[in-house]
């Protein structure tokens, strides 16, 4: 309750009372709960993200863990299908979520970008085994730039960036790449 209490002062809102920031929260919860609930019968994606990150839920408590789900449609709009908090990103956490998706009337998409983590991949493999997967170009750099000295990250970020946007053709980025190393 103190943390909306804090964000309506810092809107501009003033000192805001005990029971305006209860039904803030009961307001907030509400909505989420319906949002978890929705129906995804018309939601048709193309592609479908999975990514977990980790936030601080309190300002001075420890980080955890949120999967998230979203795409883009076949009418190029982005789509936020699920957002889970206190994952582990265990493959049952992914299970969970795409078993939570289809129940709802989610179509499998034809492409699924994720990163490589094993669970993650066995999950999507188990949930839309017909769907192309793509491993995250984000992820894929990190990676890449995990294993390189840090003198050589700002040359292979940019040239990395410069391959896949720049690239008239799968085999035109495949020879860009090529050059990085």
């Amino acid at each position: 309750m103190r943390d909306v209490e804090s964000l309506c002062d810092e809107a501009g809102l003033g000192r805001t009372s005990k029971s305006t920031v209860a039904t803030i929260c009961a307001e907030l919860g509400e909505r989420f709960e319906a949002f978890c609930r929705r129906s995804l019968y018309d939601v048709n994606l193309v592609v479908l993200f999975l990514d977990a990150i980790y936030l601080p839920v309190r300002p001075s408590g420890p980080k955890e863990g949120v999967i998230c789900a979203w795409g883009i449609t076949e009418n190029g709009h982005r789509e936020l299908v699920s957002v889970r908090l206190g994952m582990r990103e265990a493959k049952e956490d992914w299970l969970e979520l795409g078993r939570d998706l289809t129940s709802r009337g989610l179509a499998a998409p034809r492409l699924v970008v994720a990163d490589g983590a094993p669970g993650l991949v066995s999950a999507i493999e188990e949930i839309w085994p017909r769907a192309d997967r793509q491993h995250c170009a984000v992820h894929r750099l990190r990676n890449l730039l995990a294993k390189l000295p840090k003198s050589e990250h700002d040359r292979i970020r940019f040239n990395y960036w410069s391959a896949l946007t720049d690239a008239t053709s799968v085999k035109d980025a495949k020879l860009h790449l090529q050059l990085l190393i």
